[in-house]
């Protein structure tokens, strides 16, 4: 392979959010048979609503809601969703990793993509781990 292209793949994952960048991985991997990855910046997603309550009907269970809205000027993939519980002390008391095909409701559930400026609801029932939880944070992956 030319430097040239070994340089573009070198650079490939800044230059795939860039849309002269992906046009320049295409080039390349139409000639090479490389893949161009999918557009990805987690830190374009946003928390617009979160709750987590205990359910109104099950006892020991969990009440997740969250809406979330893709802030990026491009479709992504849906994120992995990290859910951490946290103590009054900052300790963990309990940490999750939700893949998308485990949160994405009926209507996402066909759909690899996440919508661009759409919120998106989540709502999950997770086990109560106990009333020392007084805290919880979610990360994108």
């Amino acid at each position: 392979m030319p430097l040239s292209g070994q340089i573009t793949w070198y650079l490939r994952d800044n230059l795939i959010n860039h849309d002269a960048g992906r046009q320049l991985l295409q080039g390349v991997c139409s000639l090479t048979g490389c893949e161009v990855p999918l557009r990805r910046d987690t830190e374009q997603i946003i928390i617009s609503e979160r709750a987590l309550t205990a359910h109104p009907e099950k006892e020991e269970i969990l009440s997740l809601k969250l809406e979330m809205v893709n802030a990026a000027a491009f479709q992504q993939p849906f994120p992995k969703l990290q859910l951490s519980l946290y103590n009054d002390m900052g300790k963990i008391l309990a940490r999750r990793t939700f893949h998308p095909d485990q949160y994405k409701g009926e209507q996402y559930q066909s759909q690899q993509m996440m919508p661009k400026l759409k919120a998106v609801q989540i709502e999950l029932e997770l086990l109560d781990p106990g009333n020392d939880v007084t805290g919880f944070k979610f990360d994108f992956l």
